[in-house]
């Protein structure tokens, strides 16, 4: 009887390791069908894609994504270092700074206190060794309890912010569906045709808060069915011609996805397997830059 109940377990443990593996898998290839799928750059299909696979059929969902990238937070040198931007009074300063201050504003956020948030971050992805003014370096993680040392570069998933000093469990939660990890210290180019309500404090932040929360939300429901099809056509709305002087977050608009999210479910043998995908988009085509299996 031992040996038939420990036989019995052993197989039902081989089923289920088989049967995720398979689901692992199909999503895998779901995920490559779905990028040959957007790099036809024939539009997004709206609803469920249901991707055929030897073992059943695989359910993804296609969706632009509006954020702010935590990476163009630091600028660029050359030999893959970077350093914290300064402005001429020796803060702070560029397109990054500006638009990650202003979504935390948006969101009822105090300004200063994002700026030491920002320092923080920036330090933990430059290459040097000058802790920031409300910034640390390795010598400040290495006196942790469980001492760890700076990226030194930057950042492959927001859930690194975590790791970071001043980023506690209420400020991750509040911004970390506001913000993105791309491999380019440039800001994010936002789809104003995609644009969801959950994501007025975006574009509120692009705009550089010059507009309520409330007008915000207007213009996103006002935005047509099919989307707009030239960004004058968005900006030449009186709420946004109207603003003097112009937004320089004007510039980080576009009419096309950059950034898009796949959502795949498989479900083998009684399990339910979810992977979420990030496609960025390049000048070489859509590329996989995070990959998250599971809810």
């Amino acid at each position: 009887v031992t040996t038939t109940a420990l036989m019995t377990r052993t197989v039902a443990a081989a089923g289920a390791a088989q049967a995720r593996d398979a689901g692992a898998w199909a999503l895998l290839g779901a995920e490559e069908a779905a990028r040959v799928l957007v790099d036809r750059d024939e539009g997004l299909p709206r609803g469920p894609i249901p991707i055929s696979t030897p073992e059943g059929t695989v359910v993804a969902r296609l969706r632009p994504v509006a954020c702010v990238n935590v990476n163009a937070l630091v600028r660029p040198l050359e030999d893959g270092e970077y350093e914290t931007p300064r402005g001429e009074g020796g803060g702070m300063a560029g397109p990054g700074v500006a638009r990650m201050r202003a979504l935390v504003e948006a969101l009822g956020g105090n300004g200063p206190a994002a700026l030491s948030l920002m320092e923080g971050v920036a330090d933990f992805i430059d290459t040097d060794e000058v802790p920031n003014t409300g910034g640390q370096e390795d010598f400040g993680y290495e006196r942790a309890e469980v001492p760890y040392r700076t990226a030194g570069g930057l950042l492959a998933d927001v859930s690194e912010l975590r790791a970071i000093e001043g980023w506690d469990v209420a400020t991750y939660r509040a911004l970390r569906p506001y913000l993105c990890a791309l491999p380019t210290t440039d800001p994010l180019k936002v789809d104003v045709s995609a644009l969801r309500p959950a994501d007025a404090p975006v574009l509120a932040a692009i705009l550089d808060d010059a507009l309520p929360m409330s007008a915000v939300e207007r213009l996103i429901a006002q935005g047509p069915p099919g989307g707009y099809e030239a960004l004058t056509d968005f900006t030449r709305q009186p709420a946004i011609a109207g603003l003097q002087p112009a937004p320089a977050g004007l510039a980080e608009l576009d009419v096309e996805p950059s950034l898009l999210e796949l959502t795949a479910r498989a479900e083998r043998g009684g399990t339910d397997i979810t992977m979420t995908s990030l496609f960025y988009r390049t000048d070489q085509g859509w590329r996989v830059i995070s990959r998250r299996v599971g809810r």
